[in-house]
C-alpha cells in the first residue's frame, strides 16, 4: 500500500479559469496593511518570529477551493498551479504581526496567514518509548477577505480569528488547521505605524481613514 493511500491526499478540484483571474495581474496601486491575531481563550496571540511572511491572493473559486484543501487533515496536499503562484502577493511578516502589501489592484482579495508556534500549557509526548515535554502549539492557519475598492488607495484592515468560536477543534473531531477570521477595519496609531516603512503621504491616508 502506498504512503499515498495511507496518509490520505486532497487537490483542488476546481479549474483555474484566466477570466476569472486577469484583473489580478495587473500591477495596482493601492496599499494593504494588515494585522494578524488569534484569540484562544482569553487571550490574542500574534505569530511568532518562526511566521515569516503572509499571502494576498484573488478571492476566487479556484483560490477558495485551494484554502478548502490546506485546511483538510489529509497529509498530502496539491499544490495549486503555475499562473495561480504566479499571482501570489507576499508581505513579510513586521512588529506585532502586521503585513503590508504594495501595489495591489483594486478587486476582492483574501488574506492568508498563520498564527504559529505559540506557547501552550506544556503537553506530554511519547515518542519510541521516551517521554517529551513540549510547550510548542501547531500552525493554525488564518484567512479573511479584503475588498480593495480605490486602486490609489492606503486601507488597514486587522483580521482576527477567535478559536473560542471554533467547532472543529475537540475530542473525535477533525482538526481542520484553520478558519475564516473576522475582518474590519483598523486604527493603528502614529507609534504602531512606524517601522512599517510607510511614507508620510500613506501614513495620513491611514489617520484620515478613521
Amino acid at each position: 500500500m502506498s504512503l499515498m493511500v495511507l496518509g490520505g491526499c486532497d487537490t483542488v478540484k476546481i479549474p483555474y479559469k484566466d477570466e476569472d483571474h486577469a484583473w489580478a495581474a495587473r500591477t495596482g496601486h493601492a496599499t494593504v496593511i494588515v494585522r494578524a491575531s488569534a484569540i484562544f481563550g482569553q487571550k490574542q496571540y500574534y505569530c511568532a518570529n518562526l511566521v515569516e511572511n503572509s499571502f494576498l491572493f484573488p478571492d476566487t473559486p479556484y483560490y477558495r477551493d485551494w484554502i478548502r484543501v490546506l485546511q483538510s487533515p489529509y497529509h498530502f496536499k496539491g499544490d495549486i498551479t503555475r499562473k495561480a503562484k504566479a499571482l501570489l502577493r507576499k508581505a513579510p511578516r513586521q512588529a506585532m504581526c502586521t503585513f503590508v502589501f504594495r501595489n495591489v489592484p483594486a478587486g476582492k482579495w483574501v488574506f492568508f496567514g498563520n498564527i504559529q508556534h505559540y506557547l501552550a500549557q506544556p503537553q506530554t509526548h511519547w515518542v519510541s518509548g521516551m517521554e517529551l515535554r513540549s510547550n510548542i502549539s501547531g500552525f493554525n492557519l488564518l484567512w479573511g477577505g479584503i475588498v480593495v475598492q480605490d486602486d490609489m488607495g492606503v486601507i488597514a484592515r486587522q483580521v482576527v480569528q477567535d478559536g473560542n468560536r471554533r467547532n472543529d477543534i475537540g475530542l473525535f473531531k477533525a482538526r481542520h488547521f484553520g478558519a475564516a477570521a473576522d475582518v474590519s477595519t483598523w486604527h493603528p496609531t502614529e507609534e504602531e505605524m512606524k517601522g512599517l516603512g510607510l511614507s508620510d503621504q500613506e501614513m495620513r491616508q491611514v489617520v484620515e481613514a478613521k
